[in-house]
């Protein structure tokens, strides 16, 4: 994928397309799980909230992908945004 002009994939957009069951009880198991506010679960599905260094290690151990996964999805969707607000 061509970051320059495409958005990379969000936290949001991978817990909702890879993790998460249409099962509403998920997401509340998972908030639970995970320690974090279900409501802010539900932002961050929605890429209304960024993970935390915290969150994205709770996240990471709970899911099994480590915490980086969820780091790297965060900080590359940041750079992008930052670059493509700078440009012209």
């Amino acid at each position: 994928m061509d970051t320059r002009t495409a958005a990379p994939a969000t936290v949001g957009e991978i817990l909702r397309e890879e993790f998460i069951t249409p099962d509403m009880h998920t997401l509340y198991d998972l908030a639970a799980n995970i320690e974090m506010d279900v409501d802010q679960l539900a932002q961050t599905l929605s890429n209304e909230h960024q993970l935390s260094d915290a969150e994205a290690d709770r996240l990471g151990e709970y899911l099994g992908t480590g915490g980086e996964f969820w780091k790297n999805l965060r900080d590359g969707h940041l750079r992008w945004k930052n670059r493509t607000n700078n440009v012209g």
